[in-house]
């Protein structure tokens, strides 16, 4: 198409062309013709007069140089001045006979003077001075018409740089991106005529690109889940499965025994369960079906219930539990989603505990910019790797420590949590140093 609307272009160029061309030609053919009229006529009446007055003036007109060869003379047809080869001063001159010599015979009123006679054929200064006129007159022409050819030059290379060479790089960088290539750029100037398209196609290809990045990763978390998910389903379904062997086929037959492997079995089945959970909460959340339902609460009594409960189960599992309350300022939350977000930091730091395990939850109110109440939950457990930190909330992300020490989870608990923390139009954060604790702050916007 574009192969097209050039050839179209180029075609009514030449015809412009074609057309002042002939314009052209046609003005300074008509500049010479008038240019010769004036010159042969108006111009030699002139100087003809000029000739006239001069003479009678009593100068020596032969002593002066006119642009063409001349004789004066009388009514008697005597020669009184010549300045033209055979015809010499006092010397009659026969008029009848000039007819054959091409001379023009001009008469004159003047008493004393009957004619003056000029020979056009030997004027060579007049056709000089009428081909310089000419050449003067016909300037403007010529620079008309040169800048009409410069002006269609200027045009062209606009053309080229601002329209075809930009359509042309379109082009080729969207062949590149049907092959699958997204890398490559369009080069264009913002101001030129089609700038503003470059610059969206740049913006599409770059949020092509972008797509195709976050299409490659979520593959590649796709691959990283179904492993995750069958390493850790595995592992206690296998448990389940040796126990119920030995069960079945009479490996251990006492009670007590019995009792236990059960009791194992059972543990086996809440981590599956809560495996299952994890998987259902970020396939909602992924959808934007994790239900968010916010309700203004008093902080001081809805963290005073919430936390009192895990001070409980910290006697059982044999670890601290410490937390202050913060004041009854006004927020808006989803109980039961912020509850997640609190028992999963709080199970993750027991996962990782390392010896006597405390954990603290404090709190802070920071009012620019925006007024909102941080929440701290602290341990003193084996705290993050370094080089782990910047991705433990990243989708099926384990650490190598979790990996090794076969502790049991998906992945997916602390990204959930910073998706309900940032559906309440908060921040989560991490700040831990290996082998010394942990802490982990989220905010909640305040009233």
């Amino acid at each position: 198409m574009g192969d097209v609307i050039r050839k179209k272009l180029n075609r009514y160029t030449r015809v412009l062309i074609g057309c002042a061309l002939g314009l052209y030609l046609i003005a300074l053919w008509s500049l010479y013709q008038h240019q010769s009229n004036h010159m042969d006529h108006r111009r030699m009446r002139v100087e003809v007069n000029q000739l006239l007055s001069d003479f009678e003036q009593g100068m020596r007109v032969e002593e002066k140089e006119y642009s063409f060869p001349y004789c004066i003379i009388d009514d008697s047809n005597q020669v009184l001045v010549s300045t033209i080869d055979g015809m010499k001063v006092n010397q009659f001159v026969n008029v009848h006979k000039l007819g054959n010599m091409n001379a023009y015979i001009v008469p004159t009123n003047h008493s004393d003077i009957g004619s003056v006679i000029l020979f056009a054929d030997c004027s060579a200064m007049i056709q000089e001075k009428l081909r310089q006129r000419f050449l003067r007159a016909s300037i403007p022409l010529h620079l008309l018409f040169f800048v009409f050819l410069l002006f269609l030059a200027l045009k062209k290379k606009v053309e080229k740089e601002d329209i075809w060479t930009p359509i042309h790089n379109l082009h080729l960088v969207t062949k590149d991106m049907m092959r699958g290539k997204f890398d490559t750029s369009v080069y264009y100037d913002y101001d030129g005529a089609i700038g503003s398209l470059c610059h969206d196609f740049e913006s599409m290809r770059n949020e092509i690109l972008s797509g195709y990045q976050r299409e490659n990763r979520a593959k590649e978390k796709e691959k990283e889940l179904y492993a995750s998910i069958s390493h850790d389903l595995k592992t206690p379904i296998a448990s389940i499965r040796g126990y119920l062997e030995e069960i079945l086929y009479g490996v251990i037959t006492e009670p007590n025994e019995v009792h236990s492997a059960m009791e194992r079995m059972l543990q086996k089945s809440v981590i599956l369960t809560e495996l299952i959970d994890d998987i259902l909460e970020h396939s909602k959340a992924e959808l934007n079906q994790l239900n968010i339902v916010k309700e203004e609460v008093y902080a001081a009594d809805y963290f005073e219930n919430l936390l009192s409960g895990y001070a409980s189960d910290a006697k059982l599992h044999d670890y601290e539990f410490l937390y202050s309350l913060p004041s009854n300022v006004l927020i808006a939350l989803d109980q039961r989603r912020i509850a997640e977000v609190m028992q999963n930091l709080i199970e993750n730091a027991v996962k990782y505990r390392a010896g006597k395990l405390r954990i603290q939850v404090t709190f802070e109110e920071m009012k620019d910019p925006e007024p909102m109440l941080i929440v701290n939950v602290s341990d003193n457990g084996s705290g993050i790797d370094a080089a782990d930190q910047p991705f433990i909330f990243d989708l099926f992300f384990r650490g190598n420590k979790a990996r090794s020490q076969d502790i049991p989870g998906s992945g997916l608990g602390l990204n959930i949590v910073k998706y309900i923390v940032e559906q309440h139009c908060g921040q989560i954060q991490c700040d831990s140093i290996a082998g010394v604790g942990t802490t982990i702050s989220f905010s909640i916007p305040m009233k």
